[in-house]
């Protein structure tokens, strides 16, 4: 796929899903300006369209994958916070997660496993994997607005204080 880019030819490669999915998705998008969910769900309820497969179409099993993520959703949802009144008058908030989602705090590739933070909190190996996964989350961050020329000053000042981050769990 060819796309010109301030007049210069630019290669762009393709990511994630194959050549013949991306295209299809530029023909949707080319048809009414913008991509849009519901025009893809329509196009990929042809079996004909590559599409197709990225769907489930068993509308019991989709149901049941949906209300999973609603229950992750909910989850992640839930906060603690945290109010110290400091010496000198004012206060600090803090808020976070209740639950850490075992993935993040570990590493190991289970998204459906949500851990209470006070079980996290203190624990060394979960500190490193808690840290190592907000490095990849600041560096997808990075990369994406690098692309795009939108880091703020703000955002090149965090990023440049990323190997002094302390994570307190």
């Amino acid at each position: 796929m060819n796309i010109e880019q301030e007049g210069e030819n630019v290669k762009v490669e393709i990511t994630g899903v194959s050549e013949e999915v991306a295209e299809r998705l530029e023909q949707i998008c080319a048809a009414s300006g913008a991509l849009r969910p519901g025009d893809v769900l329509e196009d990929a309820k042809h079996p004909a369209s590559p599409l197709n497969r990225y769907f489930q179409w068993d509308d019991g099993l989709a149901a049941a994958a949906y209300r999973m993520e609603q229950a992750r959703t909910l989850i992640r949802r839930v906060r603690i916070r945290r109010v110290e009144t400091l010496p000198e008058g004012p206060k600090r908030v803090t808020v976070a997660r209740r639950y850490i989602a075992e993935s993040d705090a570990k590493d190991n590739g289970a998204p459906d496993n949500f851990l209470p933070l006070d079980a996290v909190a203190g624990n060394p190996v979960y500190a490193d994997h808690l840290r190592e996964a907000l490095r990849r989350d600041l560096e997808r961050i990075r990369s994406k607005y690098d692309d795009l020329n939108l880091i703020l000053d703000v955002a090149a000042e965090v990023f440049s204080s990323t190997d002094e981050v302390e994570i307190a769990v």
